[in-house]
């Protein structure tokens, strides 16, 4: 049998887990003793490669899904720092970008003064 898994193993391209010895026949596959005798088990289907088994990505979609809902995300569950997940760049630079967006807004529609507006500037832009 051992000179048998290793002759598959060989021929089919496979590991040890994936050789099926038909069990009905196992008294003709232990007297196969040369690899001829055993590629004529192959041959007679005694001796298979067996499908690759499923690894399935379902449970992993399922719980991405729930994340982008937030769930799983607790203090429990963090790995790196607040300023790792979140930088406090981007939302410095989201900040800046709605406050000048704001400001152009405001001083166009004379809603802002001149004085208004270039005090408003200088706090908005980064000097």
């Amino acid at each position: 049998v051992d000179l048998g898994g290793r002759c598959i193993i060989k021929n089919k391209k496979c590991g040890k887990g994936r050789v099926w010895l038909d069990p009905n026949e196992i008294a003709e596959i232990s007297l196969a003793n040369s690899r001829k005798a055993v590629r004529k088990l192959v041959h007679d289907r005694f001796i298979t490669k067996q499908p690759v088994k499923m690894h399935s990505r379902a449970r992993v979609r399922a719980r991405l899904a729930a994340k982008q809902k937030g769930r799983h995300t607790g203090i429990g569950s963090r790995r790196g720092t607040a300023n790792a997940r979140m930088p406090e760049k981007t939302l410095w630079i989201r900040r800046m970008r709605v406050l000048r967006r704001l400001l152009k807004i405001f001083f166009f529609n004379d809603t802002a003064t001149t004085e208004i507006y270039t005090l408003s500037l200088h706090d908005a832009l980064p000097i």
